[in-house]
C-alpha cells in the first residue's frame, strides 16, 4: 500500500512575521500570496525596499522582516547567542527598533551602500552583549581595532555606559577632522564615499585620514 506524502512547499514551511502596531494586530500572507510577493520584491533595489517600507507597504513589512531579515538575524543569534535566542522575539525587536520614530532608523540608510550589510550593522548593535569598550580598544593593535569598529559599531550600541565611553574619547580628541570621521562612521552611519567628498578628499586618503583617527583614539584613550 503506497502512503500518500504530503509534498513541502515554502508555503508551508513559511512562518509569517506577527506585524504588531497596536500591540496585538497580526496578520498573514497564503501560500499564493507569498510566492507572488517573492518574485516580485526580489526584482526591487535596495532604496525601492526601503522606500516602500517607510510608506507603509503592510506585505513588503512582512516579506522584509520574515525573509529578507531571517538570515541576518540567525547569523547574529548564533554568533552571539550559540542559536539560542527565539527568533520570533528577535525578529519582534528588529521590528519595533527599526519601526520606532515612523521608521527613523530606517531612514538613515543611505543606497551608497548594500542594505543586507546595514542591516547586518544594525542589527549587531541592537543584539551584541557588549564588554567594556574601553579595554578592549586599549588591547588592540591598530588593525584589530579597525575591524573590531569596522564589524561590531560600538559607538552606535545602545549599552550606554560604552558609548559614553566612547563618545568622551572623540569628543576630548584634538584634531576636529578626527572627532569628524569617526562620529560620521560610527555614530551617523555615513559612507566614506560620502564623507570623502564633504572633506574634499580622495576615497584612499580618506582610508588613510579614518586610520589614523583611529590610531589617535587609541593613545587618547590609553592617556
Amino acid at each position: 500500500m503506497n502512503k500518500k506524502v504530503k509534498k513541502s512547499s515554502i508555503g508551508d514551511r513559511f512562518q509569517p512575521f506577527p506585524r504588531y502596531t497596536s500591540g496585538k494586530e497580526k496578520f498573514n500572507l497564503s501560500t499564493k500570496q507569498y510566492m507572488n510577493q517573492i518574485t516580485t520584491y526580489d526584482n526591487l533595489t535596495d532604496q525601492q525596499i526601503v522606500e516602500r517600507l517607510i510608506h507603509y507597504d503592510r506585505d513588503m513589512e512582512t516579506w522584509f522582516f520574515s525573509v529578507y531579515c531571517a538570515p541576518i538575524l540567525q547569523s547574529v543569534n548564533r554568533r552571539f547567542f550559540c542559536g539560542g535566542q527565539p527568533m520570533e522575539k528577535m525578529t519582534n525587536d528588529f521590528y519595533l527598533h527599526l519601526k520606532k520614530q515612523d521608521w527613523h532608523a530606517l531612514r538613515q540608510y543611505r543606497p551608497t551602500g548594500a542594505l543586507k550589510a546595514w542591516l547586518t550593522t544594525v542589527a549587531t548593535n541592537l543584539f551584541m552583549p557588549c564588554p567594556d569598550a574601553a579595554s578592549m580598544v586599549t588591547t588592540m593593535d591598530n588593525d584589530e581595532m579597525d575591524a573590531f569598529f569596522e564589524e561590531d559599531n560600538l559607538y552606535y550600541t545602545q549599552r550606554q555606559e560604552n558609548l559614553r565611553t566612547i563618545e568622551k574619547a572623540l569628543d576630548n580628541l584634538p584634531n576636529p577632522r578626527y572627532r569628524y570621521v569617526l562620529k560620521g562612521i560610527y555614530c551617523w552611519q555615513l559612507s566614506p564615499q560620502l564623507l570623502a567628498e564633504k572633506l574634499g578628499i580622495t576615497l584612499p586618503n580618506f582610508y588613510n585620514l579614518h586610520h589614523r583617527a583611529l590610531t589617535a583614539l587609541k593613545k587618547n584613550i590609553i592617556q
